[in-house]
């Protein structure tokens, strides 16, 4: 996930400056955020999975 905050947060940057329109910079600042929004969630169903898995291999009635 950081790699990602470090990407937007560097695609912002270069944006800002390139354009000075505000429009622009909102759309990008938006886009940014929906992207860290889900990495967060990507890396929480995968964190779920592991533990589904876990649960699963402890001999638990709920694996699939």
């Amino acid at each position: 996930m950081s790699l990602a905050l470090v990407f937007s947060s560097f695609m912002i940057s270069t944006f800002a400056n390139n354009f000075s329109n505000s429009a622009i910079f909102e759309l990008i600042k938006s886009l940014s955020s929906i992207a860290d929004l889900y990495s967060k969630f990507s890396e929480r169903s995968q964190s779920a999975f592991a533990s589904d898995n876990l649960s699963c291999t402890a001999g638990s009635s709920t694996c699939l």
